[in-house]
């Protein structure tokens, strides 16, 4: 019969469509009763409007039913958007349609939209092909008998007589087929005679129908892959577990299906494949483009640095011609002091170097005491020294001084002195004064005292602090070599701690001998009160600490107690902060208060010379009563 339509109308769509399906009427078309099935807010993709043909009775029908249809779904503007599908329905796929059958944004949109005065209109167009099983209703007064199979005229919708029916049947090895459907049946009992030898149905409609399924399954397999999709496949292969549950040998088209099933997952997984190199190929031209823009701006930075380079060899030669300059002065007098850059004096193995405009900041005075003799010495001498430079005012008791306990090695020490205070230039002289402790050596001695000579380089002595001179010998403590002053404080640090340098791979004496008293120095800060050291004192042992634990040594107990005592310190100098904020606080009360005692007493005086003045003025006699 030729397509015949059917309109569904949804009104109130945008309540309607809070709900997730929406079914239309029933509807007769073919003889077949139809509803349409509408989702939405989409089946399987939410952002879509899902529509489907539904065969309306399937729960009712017998088993074995089949209908081949044709037909098109339309949602209804000015545009229209319109689906078209040929499609077999059975008691396994009772509806057809479209998960993806508009945008809910191009439904909704407000130009063009398919939702008109809260409406929207659908039109199905069916053309029933061939039924197999009973029609719902009969057409033009032709009984239908049940799992019949039946081909609906496409010319003028006339259904065929039974009788008509019976005689364009060709029987097949004992199955009832179409003519059309003959020639296929017999090359395949040819190619596979044994196929139906266990089929044991007698009922020719149960026969028919299943011989229909084997053939579908054929048809679909002839099938382009494009046309086929997983879920059409996967449906096959219920179908054909069906048939070999009934008696039918399908092995042969088992493996077929499965060779076009794993053609077509290697297809699908070729276009995924492709999707991802595509993917990486645009993020691989993405970046391209980003190294690109970073190279550009790489070269303008290049040309920059090209620049500076250039500015900096200038500035260079400037400084060079400034230096030669220098080297040609005359020799420099105390009358210089505050015109040229250093004086040196030269004492025993010690000399200081001044510089009256500053080695770095021109507003200070910078001393420096530096071994003269440096350049002389073997590889790795050490000299630990504690010393005090002073500065002395001559015109008062007030001294400015910097002192501190260090290990000379290449590096100098600089220290900075305000020189702005009146005192300390005198008739065009500075006085300065160096207080050196020469405490311990690693190396030669610059010059040999009371006639002791040191004929081992590189040997540590303590010098006395009697008289300087008497040499001791270390003494090895756990592979580490100490003053006998220190192996005992050593040999407690190491009960405590046996395993904290396990990890300490030196074997180089005066670097494990540095270390070790590097360590002990730490622990000597930290046992010294809280008024003694400032907070740059516990940051240098915090870098002491970083420096032995990256060379192997395990000192977290020392790191810890290092940041209590930080801790501690912080709060002290809080403390102090604040009792001295309190103390700025109260002096400012009591200030105010006193302001107000004294405003309180001026202001009682002067109301008591008020009382006094009107007491001597207001003696009244009887005629000033009269």
């Amino acid at each position: 019969m030729g397509n015949e339509k059917f309109t569904w109308v949804i009104k109130n769509f945008s309540s309607d469509s809070e709900s997730k399906t929406i079914v239309s009427d029933k509807f007769v078309i073919g003889g077949c009763k139809w509803c349409l099935v509408a989702f939405p807010t989409g089946n399987q993709f939410p952002s879509h409007l899902s529509l489907y043909l539904m065969v309306a009775s399937y729960k009712t029908l017998p088993c074995g039913w089949r209908r081949h249809t044709r037909f098109s779904i339309t949602v209804v503007n000015h545009l229209s958007s319109q689906e078209k599908k040929e499609d077999w329905f059975d008691e396994y796929n009772p509806l057809c349609g479209y998960s993806k059958m508009l945008p809910l944004t191009k439904l909704n949109a407000e130009e063009g939209g398919f939702v008109v005065n809260d409406e929207v209109k659908i039109i199905a167009e069916v053309d029933v092909l061939e039924v197999i099983g009973e029609l719902d209703v009969s057409e033009e007064s032709h009984e239908v008998e049940p799992l019949k199979r039946m081909r609906l005229n496409g010319d003028d919708g006339a259904v065929s007589s039974h009788l008509d029916k019976e005689t364009s049947l060709v029987d097949v090895n004992g199955f009832l087929v179409l003519p059309s459907q003959a020639e296929s049946v017999k090359r395949i009992f040819e190619k596979h005679p044994d196929m139906a030898l266990e089929f044991r149905v007698k009922d020719q409609n149960m026969r028919t129908s299943c011989i229909n399924l084997l053939l579908n399954i054929i048809n679909t397999l002839c099938q382009s892959l494009q046309d086929l999709s997983t879920d059409d496949l996967s449906q096959e292969e219920k179908v054909l577990t069906y048939l070999k549950d009934s008696g039918f040998k399908v092995d042969w088209l088992e493996r077929k299906l499965e060779e076009v099933k794993n053609k077509k997952i290697e297809e699908q997984f070729s276009k995924t494949q492709i999707q991802v190199v595509e993917e990486k190929l645009k993020i691989f031209k993405q970046k391209c483009s980003e190294i690109e823009a970073l190279l550009e701006k790489e070269k303008e930075e290049l040309k920059d640095s090209k620049q500076k380079c250039s500015d900096m060899e200038a500035l260079l030669e400037k400084e060079k011609t400034k230096v030669l300059a220098a080297a040609r002065a005359p020799p420099l007098t105390l009358d210089d002091v505050y015109e040229n850059i250093y004086h040196c004096f030269v004492f025993v193995c010690r000399r200081l170097m001044a510089y009256p405009k500053g080695f770095k900041d021109g507003s200070y005075l910078s001393l420096y005491l530096m071994v003269a003799t440096r350049k002389n010495l073997p590889c790795e001498w050490r000299r630990h020294v504690k010393f005090r430079l002073t500065v002395v005012n001559q015109l008062s008791d007030e001294l400015s001084q910097q002192r501190g306990e260090f290990m000379f090695c290449e590096f100098y020490i600089c220290f900075k002195l305000y020189a702005k205070k009146l005192g300390f230039l005198v008739n065009d002289e500075v006085k300065i004064v160096a207080e050196v402790d020469v405490l311990e050596v690693i190396g030669e001695l610059d010059v040999l005292e009371a006639s002791q000579e040191v004929t081992q380089p590189l040997k540590r002595v303590k010098l006395n602090e009697d008289d300087g001179a008497s040499v001791k010998e270390s003494i090895n403590v756990n592979g580490f070599q100490v003053l006998p002053s220190q192996v005992e404080y050593l040999k407690r640090i190491f009960e405590k701690h046996p395993d904290m340098a396990l990890e300490f791979r030196v074997k180089n004496q005066t670097m494990r001998t540095s270390c070790i008293n590097l360590l002990l120095n730490v622990i000597e800060t930290l046992c010294q009160s809280l008024q003694d050291f400032c907070i740059d004192d516990l940051s240098q042992a915090k870098k002491a600490l970083m420096y032995l634990k990256d060379s192997g040594f395990k000192v977290d107990w020392l790191e810890r107690k290092l940041e209590e005592v930080r801790e501690t310190k912080i709060e002290a100098q809080f403390s102090k902060t604040r009792m001295q904020e309190l103390e700025e606080e109260l002096k400012e009360e009591l200030k105010n208060l006193k302001q107000k005692w004294l405003d309180k007493e001026a202001m009682l005086e002067k109301e008591k010379t008020k009382v006094l003045a009107a007491a001597k003025t207001h003696t009244l006699t009887l005629d000033d009563v009269l």
